[in-house]
């Protein structure tokens, strides 16, 4: 994102989560960040752990690899 002498200049990126995660949420520039997912889907989440639940999605729906599958899993414990 390059800032500009426009009177506005908005900045949609779109990414995968562990990609956006970097994105500084702050900026000025920024206006969102999309998730990109190409297909609708649902999850039976029903007898999960929140990690559970949070493993799952990152698996079938965000389509992550292992090693970020982990990465992730790695700051939810840091907050929880």
């Amino acid at each position: 994102m390059v800032k500009t002498n426009f009177h506005h200049t908005i900045y949609e990126l779109t990414g995968s989560v562990l990609d956006l995660a970097k994105i500084d949420k702050d900026s000025e520039l920024l206006d969102k960040k999309i998730i990109q997912n190409e297909e609708l889907a649902t999850l039976d989440l029903s007898d999960m752990t929140e990690e559970e639940e949070l493993e799952k999605y990152l698996r079938e729906i965000s389509k992550l690899s292992e090693p970020e599958i982990q990465e992730v899993l790695e700051v939810f414990h840091a907050y929880i």
